[in-house]
């Protein structure tokens, strides 16, 4: 009689601990992010940001897409993916085309979500920028 119920509550955990979850920065990013500025370079405080009147967004869809608009107008476009390496969430945008004086390099950013503050700093880079939204 215990038999039927050791093999389910095997089977449970087994499914159970199977299953990916995501974390909770990854599902963080589903949205619209509004550049603020970036910071790093070859001094490691160049800072670049949008001109004056201008709001640049980053966009990040389930779907694995993103999108890049500025003042409400799409600019560029395209997929990406997401991978943890060494306790690191890293953000791979493919072929990220700069829009509006935003720029993230295809090696990937380092991403850090939370408070409704994001961050992507340049991936395996040297003189890497951190990029910062709201």
């Amino acid at each position: 009689m215990h038999i039927p119920v050791t093999i389910a509550v095997i089977c449970f955990s087994i499914l159970t601990s199977s299953c990916k979850k995501e974390s909770n920065t990854v599902i963080a990013i589903y949205k619209t992010w509004q550049w603020q500025n970036s910071i790093g370079g070859f001094s490691g405080n160049d800072t670049i940001q949008p001109s004056t009147n201008t709001v640049v967004t980053l966009t990040f869809k389930r779907n694995l897409t993103y999108t890049t608009s500025m003042n409400g107008q799409t600019l560029s476009g395209g997929s990406f993916t997401i991978s943890k390496i060494n306790d690191q969430v890293i953000l791979y945008p493919q072929n990220f085309t700069a829009s509006g004086g935003l720029f993230l390099c295809n090696n990937g950013g380092v991403m850090t979500a939370a408070n409704n503050m994001l961050q992507l700093q340049d991936y395996n880079i040297s003189e890497s920028y951190t990029h910062n939204f709201r």
